[in-house]
């Protein structure tokens, strides 16, 4: 469990900070609280995942988030998981996952001594920031579905991804205070997700009220209705290698992509589908969504969206393979 150090006043950094020296600056999760004076405040979460590394270009732009003139609100940056960024890793074996702890009866210190820190505070709008490991088109993620939340994610992309599980993610936790959104910006090596993350995070510290636009947004939403698992023991690979699980070479690439019914997944030598896809009451639904046919051909039975499919067998095996969307429709709220 790791408690949280406070910083009170902007750092200095005498070099970019990077996966190679964050250790120099940061020994454990730390806030930065810069208050300047005003009533409420935006709260930025980054490295809640080790291995997603975008918001080291947020604390590497810090005078340009900040800007010539005084923000209309008060910033506060929760840098997560220190320790597993420098060896790049999502977190170390003997850790929680922090995207995972945010609960008000969790044991966590890191997540008791932040929610501690926002209960007297007045919160304008939350926003965590993601990488991911497949290929995915710089999207949002909302846990409420008011139209101040949709707006806000809107700001950043017009794919917007709704989903209820799992529960104790930091945006869901603060998403009862204020609009709260995860941003999820690409690989971390794609440098319009950095960008776009630093600038976006200025517009909204420095923007007026979260005013709704007069007309309907032009916006894709779709909601996250499965998670699909693949077992830690399974022997999992791409193309034609001679392996139980065998997935398309180029299957990252299917992400918000519409899959038609009758699509091949994947192909298996084993007598029964060797995945677990698990709806957000954790009932497993394979059989309802994927077909196996006698040549052991994993075949979709609806139609469905997929995203964050990976290639990253330690992301694939610790957390999940991809999760399977639903168009959503905001009449149906």
């Amino acid at each position: 469990m790791e408690n949280l150090t406070i910083l009170k006043t902007l750092p200095t950094f005498s070099e970019e900070i990077n996966q190679k020296n964050i250790l120099n600056y940061f020994k454990g999760p730390t806030l930065i609280e810069l208050d300047f004076d005003k009533k409420d405040w935006v709260v930025v979460s980054i490295l809640l995942h080790g291995n997603e590394t975008v918001g080291l270009e947020l604390l590497n732009q810090l005078k340009k988030v900040i800007g010539n003139r005084t923000p209309n609100r008060n910033l506060a940056i929760l840098v997560g998981n220190v320790q597993a960024c420098a060896q790049n890793l999502r977190h170390l074996s003997d850790q929680m996952d922090f995207n995972r702890i945010w609960s008000d009866e969790g044991e966590n210190l890191l997540a008791r001594d932040f929610i501690g820190w926002i209960k007297d505070k007045k919160l304008f709008a939350s926003i965590d920031l993601h990488n991911n490991t497949g290929k995915n088109p710089l999207y949002a993620c909302i846990t409420h579905i008011d139209p101040q939340t949709v707006y806000l994610g809107s700001l950043f992309s017009r794919n917007l991804v709704f989903f209820e599980e799992p529960k104790h993610v930091f945006s869901r936790r603060f998403g009862a205070l204020a609009p709260s959104i995860t941003l999820e910006c690409g690989q971390s090596c794609n440098q319009m997700g950095r960008k776009k993350s630093v600038d976006f995070v200025h517009d909204v510290l420095h923007m007026g009220k979260l005013n709704l636009p007069v007309g309907p947004l032009d916006l894709s939403i779709y909601h996250t209705v499965i998670r699909v698992k693949v077992p830690q023991d399974l022997n999992v690979g791409f193309q034609y290698q001679k392996y139980d699980l065998v997935f398309p070479e180029n299957i990252d690439e299917y992400n918000f992509t519409p899959l038609k019914e009758g699509q091949l997944l994947a192909k298996t030598k084993l007598s029964k589908i060797p995945l677990h896809l698990i709806n957000d009451q954790n009932e497993d639904l394979t059989n309802e969504y994927l077909h196996l046919n006698p040549g052991g051909d994993i075949i979709l039975k609806k139609e469905v969206v997929p995203s964050m499919f990976t290639k990253d067998l330690n992301v694939m095996k610790s957390d999940s393979f991809g999760y399977l969307m639903e168009t959503y429709d905001l009449g149906d709220k």
